[in-house]
């Protein structure tokens, strides 16, 4: 695989800010487990996990049988009649 000096680009902004989403995330949990209860920060964190499942499914592919992404960017055919 080549890798061109966009995709490297892209890799090395999109780990950063995804280590700081971590972060934040982890300090907020960590902020309500500390000033109210472990249970309701790990609730809390239990409940958006499961509600952010359906927006992940697609990507998962083979852990969601029946569940496909396109790999490809399909254009309408002018020629189409279906359209």
């Amino acid at each position: 695989m080549i890798w061109s000096a966009a995709t490297l680009g892209l890799a090395a902004a999109t780990f950063p800010a995804s280590a700081v989403e971590f972060v934040e995330a982890f300090t907020i949990v960590l902020a309500m487990g500390l000033s109210r209860s472990w249970r309701a920060a790990l609730t809390g964190t239990a409940a958006a996990v499961l509600a952010l499942q359906p927006a992940l499914w697609p990507s998962w592919g083979g852990l969601a049988p029946g569940c496909s992404v396109p790999t490809e960017l399909t254009v309408p055919s002018s020629r189409s009649s279906s359209c």
